[in-house]
């Protein structure tokens, strides 16, 4: 979230990356972990595509990927995910 918030994308699409190779190696943590953070990962990448690209219909994209977030289950630092987006719409 730190580098979110710093705009150092470049970091926090490496420290994705990094997580879910550790997650996909990991023996130990419950399939319901995994998944957890393979979700909040999936969100976070499409925040930051959305944030380092111009896109046409933004406002769809955004209302879209907030309808999906709000319909998951199971998901890591959803409040934070939903807020995110929100902030989105309000500078869109």
């Amino acid at each position: 979230m730190l580098y979110y918030e710093t705009k150092r994308f470049e970091n926090l699409i490496s420290e994705d990356d990094a997580i879910i190779h550790f997650i996909t190696n990991d023996k130990i943590l419950s399939l319901e972990s995994k998944n957890r953070f393979r979700k909040y990962v999936k969100y976070l990448d499409k925040l930051i595509k959305l944030k380092t690209k111009e896109q046409k219909n933004i406002d769809l994209t955004l209302i879209k990927i907030k309808e999906q977030l709000i319909s998951e289950n199971e998901i890591l630092e959803k409040a934070w995910l939903l807020e995110k987006l929100s902030e989105m719409s309000k500078s869109a």
